[in-house]
């Protein structure tokens, strides 16, 4: 099975889900900061492939190659954009943490996706992320992007294409800069499950 960054859908609702308890606090916290913007949770849909009305990709290869990026190239506490459980298209500033246990935590980080943006967009820079990256991510499309190429010979490194060096590295930056620009454009919370 392995594990996947989808687009909230009442589809993962059901009564042995941790994600009910965690939709309930998470309003409740929103609601003390003063933010009563509702979350949108859809129905689930049978759409064609590309649509891109849902978010599903698999995590497939190692985060070593995005962890030494994020690094390399981004300030103290800037990486910490990309660190949640819980995903929401909804600006506040740092993170929510709640006591309750999301799929693969015992406790529940939410961060927000605007501020996440601006920094994979830097990430997406640095590494030249081709244009023709999938925009809609329905149905493993940048997983098929990348994990469909074959990894560059060592010693012939295309420093014009950096993202074809590490393509676990690209696959991960594509991914947040996905997940994020598409839970504010589908007004729609992304999780792990």
């Amino acid at each position: 099975m392995g594990v996947y960054l989808v687009s909230a859908s009442t589809w993962y609702f059901d009564e042995e889900s941790c994600w009910p308890k965690v939709f309930e606090a998470l309003v409740t916290e929103l609601e003390k900061r003063g933010v009563r913007t509702p979350l949108h949770i859809p129905e689930p849909q049978q759409l064609p492939r590309g649509s891109g009305n849902e978010f599903e990709e698999k995590l497939i290869p190692s985060m070593d190659g995005f962890s030494a990026l994020c690094a390399d190239e981004l300030e103290a506490g800037e990486s910490e954009v990309f660190e949640w459980d819980l995903l929401i298209p909804i600006d506040f500033e740092g993170a929510i943490d709640l006591p309750l246990p999301s799929s693969y935590s015992s406790t529940t980080t939410v961060r927000s996706a605007q501020p996440m943006l601006p920094v994979a967009r830097r990430l997406a820079a640095v590494i030249d992320l081709p244009d023709d990256v999938p925009a809609y991510c329905d149905n493993l499309q940048l997983t098929t992007y990348f994990m469909d190429r074959e990894e560059p010979e060592p010693g012939n490194l295309n420093r014009a294409a950096r993202w074809r060096d590490d393509l676990g590295t690209a696959f991960y930056v594509a991914m947040y800069l996905r997940a994020a620009e598409n839970s504010m454009r589908l007004d729609c919370p992304m999780f792990y499950t």
